[in-house]
């Protein structure tokens, strides 16, 4: 099989032939079949690697390159995982999920409490350092005893 085009779908994909265009499944999964060429834009939860890729690659989760794929271009992912054996020629850039946010966005109140409460408290001031002793202008004492010279006899 041959496409050249964009593609979109609500289910997970799996691509064994050429593709040239974009690839758009944001909430489904993206299969390349070992045989399978492809130049495009892929845009998708996950993505799995077995045959050639070239172009880019934003995954909402996690872009796997198996020991038979070849990817050249660039990827963003949450995880990227490659196998030993896979080529991989670009850039990537790996980031952490956004967390989803407790409060609708209708209750702006609630969220500032939250946001409140989960900022660290700032650190206690730290003490005063005790008062230093003044230093005495002359540090060596005087003898009790008014000392004598030693004479030879």
């Amino acid at each position: 099989m041959k496409f050249k085009g964009e593609i979109h779908s609500d289910e997970d994909f799996l691509i064994d032939g050429s593709v040239e265009g974009s690839i758009s499944v944001p909430k489904h999964s993206v299969v390349i079949g070992s045989e399978s060429k492809v130049q495009a834009t892929i845009e998708a939860h996950s993505v799995l690697i077995h045959g050639q890729v070239e172009g880019k690659i934003s995954a909402t989760e996690k872009v796997e390159i198996s020991k038979t794929g070849r990817f050249k271009g660039d990827l963003i992912a949450r995880r990227l995982e490659i196998q030993d054996g896979a080529v991989f020629v670009g850039s990537s850039a790996v980031h952490q999920a956004k967390p989803a946010s407790p409060v609708p966005p209708s209750q702006p109140e609630k969220r500032a409490e939250k946001k409140a409460e989960a900022q660290p408290k700032p650190p206690a001031p730290p003490k005063p350092a005790p008062p230093v002793k003044p230093a005495l202008a002359n540090p060596v004492p005087k003898p009790a005893v008014q000392q004598q010279s030693l004479t030879k006899p």
